[in-house]
Formats: C-alpha cells, sequence, structure tokens
C-alpha cells in the first residue's frame, strides 16, 4: 500500500482594491458567496505532489516468467478518500506506465481539468489511453515501488478550490563530484524546392559543474555560421542565475523584451526558444521557424517565419481549444503550443515573503542600450502583482499586473505606461469563469509604444464561452468587436464524439465560409480525417506501423487546384527521420527530409544519443566480464549495455533519480556494481556512471572496539567509486559481504570509518577472512 499526501491550508483571497477597486466591485458579492461556500474544501497543492490520489493500491495480476512483455496491475481508484472504483494500469518491463484503463481514469480526472484539456483526452478514448497521447501538463508515473502518481501542472487544471502552485526557484545542490559534458543537437534539413540544398543546424551546450556555454552553428544556403550573435554563458549560483551573452528575457507586466547582448541576473528563466504574449495570437520566435497550426489535429497551416513577432491567423469561428501549434527551428527544437484564448491564467504565486526577479542590462541589435527589469510577488496566497521596467535613453515603457484567483473565476488587470514623443497607454482586462470555462477580455491602447514602434490604437472587447451541455457535445461561442474599426465579429462552433472512434466539428463566422470536419478512426492504429472550409476541401489518413514509426497521406482541394502530401516519421531509434513529398497541380514537386540526433560526451566518453534538448542524460560505461547485455531505462526511454562498451540513457535534469536495470542472471561469483545508487544530471548536462561486472569473494570479519564486539549494528562499505553496500554485525560482532578485490571504507554509525583492503591473495575457497577489525569511536 503506498500513499500520496496533499496539503491542506486554509486559503484567503484578499482585492487590490486601490489599484482596480472598480472591476473588483463588479465581482465582490458574487465572488464572497461563492468562497463562503466553498471553505470546507479548499487545497493548496505542491506542484511537484500528486494532485488526486490520497491512497492506492497495487497488486500484480500477472506472471514475471516474461519481463520483455507489458504487464497489467489492477488498483482500487481512491479518490480524495472515496473509493470510485478499480484502475487497470499495463506497465512496460521498465516499470514504466504505457496505458490507463480510459473510463474509469476519465471518471477521476474529469473534476480537476478544464474543460478542453479533458475532450482531448476523451476525444481519443478507447479501451486504454497510451500515456505518451495524454496532453502535455497530464502525466502518469509508476516509479520502482510501484507507486502510481497522476501529476497535473497548472495549465491544466480548473481553479475549483482553488489550488495554487507554489511559484518559487529551485534551491540547487551541490555537485559531488566534477562535472564536464557536451551536448551537440544535431538537425539536418535536405529540401528540393527550386533547387536541391542541405541546411544544417547544431544546438552546443558545454557544462563544467554549474558553468554553462550555449550557442547555435548553422550552415544554410550555403552560409555558415557558427555561434552568430548567440553565444551565452550562464553560471548557477544555489538559487539565482548570471548570464553573460545574448539573451532574451521573461516577460513580466505585459511589458516585451527584447534580444539583448549583454549581462543579466535573476531566479527565474530566460526565454530559450519561443514567447507567446499572454492573450494567445502573437508569436515571438526568438529564431527562424516552422510553424504548422492545426485544428482538431489537421494541418491548416504550414509556414516558417522569420526571428521575430508574427501574428497567428486562426479563424475566429473555432473554438480556441482545438488549434495547436508546432514550432521547429533549425537547431531542430520542437514545442507545441495548445491555443488559449482565456489568457492562460497562471494560478503560480510566489511563496510569501518570496520574489522572482530578473535583470538585463545590454545592446539591442541597433547598438541601443536598454535596461529590462521584471519583479513577481505575492500579496497574498490566491494573488499577485508583477512589475516590468524597459527602459532606454529615447524610449521607457512601464507596466504593472495584478492576478487575483477565486473559487468561481479568475481575475488579470494589466496596466502599461509608454514615453517615447509623447506618452501612451496599454490597460488589458480579462475575467475567466472556471465553471462556466469563459472568458471576457477589454483591451484599450493609445499612443503605445512596444520595442519603439507605434501601435495601432484600439479598443477590443472579446467573449468567449464554452459549453458541455452533454458528455459527448461541446460548443464554442465567442464574440470579438473592435469598435475603432466598427466591427463585430461573431462566431460558433460544435463538437459531437458519436463514440470512442467518430467524431464531428461544425463552425460558423457571421458573414464567413462554414467549416466542417470529421475524425475517423477505423483502425486502433489509423486516423483519417475530412475537412471542409469555404471552397477548400482535405482529406487525409495517418497510419502507425509502430508506435514511433508511422505514414500519413493528404489532398487538399484548393479552389480546384490539388495538393498532395505524403509523410514518413521515424523515432524508433537514437536517429529520428523525417520524410515529405508534396506536389500539386501547378507546382513543382518538394521533397523534404530531416534527421535528427545528438552528439553528447562526458568526461572522456563521447557517444550517439536522441535528440536531448533541455533535459540531461547518463552515459553508462560498461566495464569487467559482462556474460550478457545489460539495459537500463527511465521512463519511456532505454539504452543497451554490452562489454566493453557506452550506452546513453535520457533522464529529467536537476532531480534524483533510480533507473531501472534489466539483466540475466549471472554466476554466482559476479556481481554488478553502479545500479544500485541515485543519479543527478544537471540541466543541458551529463554524467558518466560505471557498471562494472567483477569477481566477488565472501568476506568475513570481526568488528571490535576498545577489544570489545561491535555487535548487531547496521553499517557499509563503499569503495573507491562511491558504490555502497549495507551491511550488519550478528552478536558475536562478525559481518558478511560479497566484495571484489579492492580498497574499501568500513563504517558505522558512531565510529570513525576503516580501511579494510581485499587481496586476491588472500581467497581460500571463495572466502576471505579478514580476521579482527578494530574501529574507533567519533
Amino acid at each position: 500500500m503506498i500513499f500520496v499526501s496533499t496539503k491542506q491550508k486554509p486559503i484567503l483571497g484578499v482585492f487590490l482594491s486601490s489599484i482596480f477597486a472598480v472591476i473588483s466591485v463588479l465581482f465582490l458579492s458574487f465572488t464572497a458567496s461563492a468562497n463562503e461556500t466553498d471553505n470546507t474544501d479548499k487545497t493548496t497543492a505542491n506542484a511537484n505532489e500528486s494532485l488526486i490520489f490520497d491512497e492506492l493500491v497495487v497488486s500484480d495480476t500477472t506472471s514475471i516468467d516474461s519481463p520483455d512483455e507489458i504487464e497489467e496491475l489492477i488498483a482500487p481508484l481512491i479518490l480524495v478518500g472515496n473509493t470510485v472504483g478499480e484502475i487497470t494500469v499495463n506497465v512496460r518491463a521498465d516499470m514504466s506506465v504505457a496505458s490507463v484503463e480510459a473510463q474509469e481514469f476519465l471518471i477521476a480526472i474529469k473534476e480537476y481539468l478544464k474543460p478542453n484539456i479533458y475532450q482531448k483526452i476523451s476525444s481519443q478514448q478507447h479501451n486504454f489511453i497510451l500515456t505518451e497521447n495524454l496532453p502535455d501538463g497530464v502525466s502518469i508515473l509508476l516509479n520502482e515501488e510501484l507507486n502510481i502518481e497522476i501529476e497535473l501542472t497548472p495549465e491544466v487544471m480548473k481553479n475549483i478550490h482553488p489550488k495554487v502552485f507554489k511559484n518559487q526557484p529551485k534551491f540547487r545542490k551541490k555537485i559531488d563530484k566534477p562535472i564536464f559534458s557536451t551536448i551537440n543537437d544535431i538537425n539536418l534539413n535536405f529540401n528540393s524546392t527550386l533547387e536541391e540544398k542541405i541546411d544544417l543546424g547544431v544546438s552546443t551546450a558545454i557544462r563544467f559543474n554549474r558553468s554553462l556555454l550555449t550557442g547555435f552553428s548553422s550552415y544554410q544556403q550555403g552560409k555558415t555560421e557558427i555561434f552568430n550573435r548567440n553565444l551565452l554563458y550562464n553560471y548557477e549560483d544555489t538559487d539565482k542565475n548570471y548570464w553573460l551573452g545574448y539573451q532574451y528575457s521573461p516577460i513580466f507586466a505585459g511589458v516585451n523584451a527584447e534580444k539583448l547582448l549583454g549581462v543579466s541576473v535573476g531566479n527565474t528563466h530566460i526565454v530559450d526558444h519561443i514567447v507567446l504574449e499572454s492573450d494567445g495570437r502573437y508569436l515571438d520566435l526568438v529564431q527562424a521557424a516552422n510553424v504548422k497550426t492545426y485544428i482538431n489535429d489537421i494541418l491548416y497551416s504550414d509556414k516558417d517565419f522569420p526571428a521575430g513577432r508574427h501574428a497567428i491567423d486562426v479563424p475566429v469561428n473555432i473554438n480556441p481549444s482545438l488549434i495547436t501549434l508546432k514550432v521547429k527551428d533549425i537547431y531542430g527544437r520542437e514545442k507545441s503550443i495548445d491555443f488559449d484564448f482565456s489568457g492562460r491564467f497562471s494560478n503560480q504565486i510566489p511563496s510569501e515573503g518570496q520574489l522572482l526577479y530578473f535583470a538585463n542590462l545590454g545592446k539591442n541589435d541597433d547598438d541601443e542600450v536598454k535596461l529590462y527589469a521584471g519583479a513577481e510577488f505575492a500579496l497574498d496566497e490566491l494573488s499577485k502583482v508583477e512589475l516590468a521596467a524597459n527602459l532606454s535613453s529615447d524610449s521607457q515603457v512601464l507596466g504593472v499586473t495584478h492576478y487575483q484567483l477565486f473559487s468561481p473565476m479568475s481575475l488579470r488587470n494589466t496596466l502599461n505606461i509608454s514615453k517615447q514623443e509623447k506618452t501612451g497607454m496599454s490597460f488589458k482586462s480579462n475575467v475567466f469563469f472556471q465553471e462556466l470555462d469563459t472568458n471576457i477580455a477589454l483591451d484599450w491602447q493609445k499612443d503605445y509604444v512596444i520595442n519603439q514602434e507605434l501601435q495601432e490604437d484600439r479598443l477590443e472587447f472579446l467573449l468567449d464561452t464554452n459549453i458541455i451541455p452533454i458528455s459527448l457535445l461541446s460548443l464554442n461561442l465567442n464574440m470579438k468587436y473592435q469598435k475603432y474599426k466598427d466591427i463585430l465579429t461573431q462566431g460558433v462552433s460544435a463538437k459531437y464524439q458519436w463514440n470512442k472512434d467518430l467524431s464531428t466539428e461544425l463552425s460558423y463566422e457571421k458573414g464567413g465560409d462554414m467549416q466542417f470536419s470529421l475524425d475517423w478512426t477505423p483502425l486502433s492504429d489509423t486516423d483519417t480525417w475530412v475537412r471542409t472550409y469555404g471552397k477548400n476541401h482535405t482529406v487525409g489518413a495517418n497510419h502507425y506501423l509502430l508506435p514511433e514509426r508511422s505514414i500519413a497521406a493528404q489532398q487538399t482541394d484548393n479552389a480546384g487546384s490539388l495538393q498532395r502530401l505524403y509523410s514518413f516519421e521515424d523515432d524508433t531509434t537514437l536517429f529520428r527521420h523525417r520524410i515529405s513529398l508534396q506536389e500539386g497541380d501547378n507546382t513543382k514537386q518538394v521533397i523534404t527530409a530531416s534527421t535528427q540526433f545528438s552528439v553528447v560526451s562526458s568526461d572522456d566518453k563521447i557517444n550517439l544519443a536522441p535528440i536531448v534538448g533541455d533535459g540531461g542524460f547518463v552515459m553508462f560505461d560498461a566495464r569487467g566480464e559482462f556474460e550478457n547485455s545489460i539495459g537500463a531505462s527511465y521512463q519511456d526511454k532505454n539504452c543497451a549495455l554490452y562489454q566493453a562498451s557506452t550506452c546513453v540513457l535520457l533522464v529529467p535534469s536537476e532531480t534524483l533519480l533510480r533507473p531501472n536495470y534489466q539483466f540475466d542472471d549471472i554466476s554466482f561469483d559476479l556481481a554488478i556494481s553502479g545500479i544500485d545508487k541515485e543519479l543527478w544530471v544537471p540541466f543541458k548536462g551529463g554524467i558518466s556512471q560505471i557498471i562494472d561486472v567483477s569477481k566477488v569473494y565472501f568476506v568475513e570479519g570481526s568488528v571490535l572496539s576498545n577489544n570489545k564486539v561491535v555487535d548487531l549494528l547496521i553499517g557499509e562499505v563503499a569503495d573507491e567509486n562511491g558504490n555502497v553496500k549495507d551491511i550488519f554485525t550478528d552478536e558475536e560482532g562478525i559481518f558478511f559481504a560479497q566484495l571484489k578485490v579492492g580498497v574499501y571504507q568500513l563504517k558505522f554509525p558512531g565510529f570513525q570509518s576503516q580501511e579494510i583492503v581485499i587481496k586476491e591473495s588472500d581467497n581460500k575457497d571463495s572466502v576471505i577472512d579478514l580476521g579482527r577489525v578494530s574501529i574507533h569511536k567519533d
């Protein structure tokens, strides 16, 4: 039986009335009454804890004779103290969760998730839901003690109680032994658009202990750039970071930042890839990238953008929860973003007395010196304030944002003031009703400047709501009024889930075209779709040959002009391949292909690996007398280790973890060392871990202190590599252990460590008797 606890704390909501009194009064009575009825069931949960299960009981109902097969665990499902049934979990041989029983899982999580996230899960419902198909922010873990945990991030959760996630910097552990590693994520592209060309992007990270140097190199259109205006040095202190080089700061209080060459300090993360503006309609690309827009998992647009800010063109009548952006830059970095016009309300509140901050001083691309600074702090457990300033000799922008969380709703107000040739202002207000899944937004600006560019004066009002009248039907209604253009846009969309394999969606915008889409899964490994929008018609299919290998075909009729797209993706090895062919009636056939992999090193070892990205890696080094291979795995990643070889396992960074190992029975006089310790890997870094298979001897000795027997005491023996084994003495002070030849430290609580030496020459019938071992008290 295992326990996954949640913390119980009282929650208070306080208005920031001095700044936003007018807006607060409108909702005061409504909030007060809702809070009064909810006080008995309010929960504050840490982001690293399970949010659903108080208790789970797990029993293994399968045989362990075939460890390579998926095993099935059946667990009574206890939700916040109330049993709601049983849930069946499929577990891989490496003890990671492969899938969960759909019906009970959906029953358990429905109350906690935002409707659009819940529908993303239920729309792909079969008897079992693959954990790899769960949306970002929902994960299921099974650790080596058979603890089942469902983890939810703030972005996917409703503020029912509300739940608050403490947003605070992570205090870093000291590095026990020196770390030197390199990561080179490589993305190789071939494109035959106008002329055959090959592009190469390399993302490099060089780490030495707590120092990290990152940069990007590329070969595009015959031009080579090695770390061109992108090198960044980062020193990680215990609770803050120092940066030197080219960087984008995080955005505070709606005040935009620029890429600056300079110095920074802060306890929040800098922007490494992309920035999605809070209202979800603009995309800021740090690097040039390809952006694919999907509507209900069907490709809507595929465009290449240079670095900078770009408006995302999506139909206003489409439910935002059905829209996904997939961004991939030349360096092979990928990110998937779910659209959300509700403004991505943050329920991450800093801890009491905790200040999150970032300050950046440097030059922009126009050689202008600028200072960007931002801070965030909590007013109480349910509200916070952000402050920001972007200053230069020619332009100044200030901003303040107030967040307030309540049980029925969330409130966010942002005021920005800019000063260039004249003073400008911008005010944005969002109210999001959780239970109604409704967002109301006001956006006003006058003579406002962003990055020294005068913006268009505007006044906009947006209403967006999602309704689920019955479990299989969802409706989205939206209205946008632009006063400065005197334009009123209205749209509605409806999605119906006929069964687990078939869904349809219908969208309509007043004065515009109607859109219809159908998604059908005739086989468990095949998806098909049909979409019509005005005079555009698309039909396509995707078939999974393996879970990591698929082929797809799509045909689009654009007002009589046919376009066809065929693709193949393979992620079954350390190389990730994608090949596509595009052809049309009036266009030249275009073939694109990409291969992604990584070259990593740790200490004096170098090896190939899958793309590492922002995680880390462990390079296992085989030593000794391997009889068979040893498999190492963590979650869904794995690698195989053979005699005198190395292999690379991708793991999360900045956390203690214990990989799983798979190996056949070995001879009684052999032992495997290096598999019984927890590992820790830094951000964008790697470590080496020796796995040694060596001949061992039965060692015994009698432990004494001042000629008195040290009996019935638990201790440990550690080798020169830090590998530790537990031992204990019996009533006569004698201990036994299986050890290989070498030097060890014998340690018991309250006593000084004592060196012991194991020599092969002392072996008698595979037993080495150390005789009396004297130890001294501390």
